[in-house]
C-alpha cells in the first residue's frame, strides 16, 4: 500500500503505516502481545479496537494517534463521556430524554456520562444521524 485511499478506514490506516515501518502483521501483533488473527481482524475492520490498543499501535508505528483515528475514535479520545454530557446539555435534554432519543435505558446514559461504560460505534452513529453532534 503506497498511498491511503481518500476515506481510509482505521484498518487501512494501520496497514499503511505498518508497511511504512516494514513490519509484518505478525511482528506488530507480537509487539502488542495479541494474536496475529486479531491483528488481521483489526486491519480488515472485523474487530473494534479499543482506544488504548489503537494508541499503542500508533506508538509502535511512530505516528500520532490521530493519524489512525476516524471520527468515532476522535469522539472517544475527546473524551467521550464529556462530549455526551455536552450534547445532552446543548439540546436541553434530561438523561431520560436523551436515552429515549437514542433508544437506550437512561441508566446507560448515566454510565456513559460517568465514564463507567464506553459508548459503542452503533450509538455514536445514531447520535450523528439524529444531528446531535
Amino acid at each position: 500500500t503506497k498511498e491511503l485511499s481518500e476515506n481510509p478506514t482505521v484498518g487501512e490506516k494501520i496497514r499503511f503505516y505498518r508497511f511504512k515501518q516494514n513490519l509484518t502483521q505478525e511482528q506488530l501483533a507480537n509487539m502488542l502481545k495479541i494474536d496475529k488473527s486479531t491483528m488481521l481482524r483489526y486491519e480488515t475492520n472485523d474487530f473494534t479496537i479499543s482506544l488504548e490498543i489503537l494508541n499503542n499501535i500508533a506508538e509502535i508505528l511512530n505516528v500520532p494517534p490521530n493519524f489512525l483515528y476516524d471520527d468515532y475514535y476522535l469522539f472517544l479520545a475527546y473524551p467521550a463521556y464529556k462530549k455526551i454530557r455536552e450534547y445532552r446539555k446543548k439540546y436541553n435534554l434530561t438523561q431520560r430524554e436523551f436515552a429515549d432519543k437514542l433508544g437506550v435505558h437512561f441508566k446507560t446514559i448515566q454510565r456513559w456520562e460517568n465514564n463507567k461504560h464506553i459508548i459503542d460505534r452503533h450509538y455514536y452513529e445514531i447520535i450523528k444521524k439524529i444531528g446531535l453532534e
